[in-house]
């Protein structure tokens, strides 16, 4: 009998939330590619380029920002007909959070927001500080493997975007409705 409470002591309980490492792993050396698209009603065309993948990302390495580890995520554009660059954010998960830290270019110091919270049901809300506007995110879809979020400012047009996350891979897409084009997996490694 006491191994079987052991057992049952060591299942998963369901109805707790998965956290965020799990929607985003940001393990040194995970690597996720990109295509451009855009759409056409329901139709979804990748026109940019002929190439495998137009942007790639990868978590090149960890910095200790305000006392706390972040994941460096580079990230490479490589469609020529795009503006090609190059940009390093810097991510860290805590619990069921994803926090990103940039730097004030006032203060010249880092600051750290809170950017996905994916322990929130299907049509929570919460809000967030991007850029210098509060932005209001809202969880549009939640599967036991998927969660969308929608992010827009109030009162603002044309910043309306979605993300979609898979659990055990990563960001999935990101996609301006309002613009109607984003970025779309085509393929990832994980470690």
């Amino acid at each position: 009998m006491v191994l079987l409470f052991l057992f049952n002591s060591c299942n998963e309980n369901p109805t707790q939330p998965v956290s965020a490492e799990q929607f985003y792993p940001l393990k040194v050396g995970n690597k996720w590619y990109y295509k451009y698209y855009h759409t056409n009603g329901d139709t979804i065309k990748y026109d940019y380029s002929d190439s495998e993948y137009e942007l790639y990302r990868e978590v090149i390495g960890v910095k200790k920002i305000n006392g706390k580890n972040y994941s460096i995520m580079e990230s490479k554009n490589s469609n020529p007909l795009l503006v090609n660059h190059s940009d390093t954010t810097y991510l860290r998960t805590d619990r069921y959070k994803l926090y990103f830290a940039y730097k004030d270019a006032t203060t010249n110091q880092y600051i750290e927001r809170m950017f996905a919270d994916f322990s929130l049901e299907k049509a929570d809300t919460f809000h967030i500080v991007k850029d210098a506007y509060e932005w209001v995110v809202t969880v549009k879809e939640k599967t036991t493997n998927i969660i969308k979020f929608h992010y827009e400012i109030p009162n603002a047009a044309d910043e309306e975007y979605e993300e979609t996350y898979v659990k055990n891979v990563g960001l999935k897409s990101s996609y301006s409705t309002d613009w109607h084009m984003g970025i779309m997996l085509v393929n990832y490694e994980l470690k």
